[in-house]
């Protein structure tokens, strides 16, 4: 009985395993296929110029926030231009739409967007968006253009960092009331 106890035990623990490695995998894909996405935009982008073009075609594709969205809340710090970033959770995940009256920055945002939209919150507080390197992104700009790339990040964490405490605190209000209702 001891044995097939065992048995049991350990083919669950192999199921979870199992189970955890598809997650992660799935996970891993989905950032690939992100990355894979925003490096094809720029595959034939062979200068600094090339590149600050791609860019601004970007920020003139992206949808734009309505002018009642262009909040104070909702107005990235650190950037000479206007811009704003909505954030919002569905479903456990992140969602954004960014707006600003200068092409450059709304086409920094699209560019971080394709990169961090639908994922979890936590997704974009332990991964840096580290394609831009690679790619060569900071570089092809201005140094104060580099830092509305680095602002728009910042406005990113910061906003999943408000979105997670605001998504614990009422699963936290849920619990409370489930122990007086119980």
């Amino acid at each position: 009985m001891t044995m097939c106890l065992w048995a049991v035990c350990q083919r669950v623990y192999n199921f979870l395993i199992f189970i955890e490695l598809n997650l992660c995998y799935d996970e891993y894909m989905k950032n690939f296929n992100k990355t894979f996405t925003i490096k094809k935009i720029f595959e034939n982008c062979s200068s600094r110029e090339d590149r600050y073009n791609k860019i601004i075609e970007l920020g003139k594709n992206g949808a734009q926030l309505n002018d009642h969205e262009k909040t104070e809340s909702n107005l990235v710090l650190g950037c000479q231009s206007k811009m704003y970033l909505k954030s919002w959770l569905d479903g456990g995940r992140i969602y954004f739409q960014a707006g600003s009256d200068a092409l450059i920055s709304a086409g920094l945002a699209q560019l971080l967007i394709i990169a961090y939209e639908g994922e979890h919150p936590e997704v974009i507080l332990k991964e840096a968006p580290e394609f831009l390197e690679e790619l060569d992104i900071p570089g092809s700009l201005t140094p104060s253009r580099a830092n509305v790339l680095y602002q728009i990040h910042l406005k990113m964490k910061q906003d999943a960092i408000r979105l997670l405490a605001g998504l614990h605190s009422s699963s936290q209000q849920v619990q409370s009331a489930d122990i007086v209702d119980g």
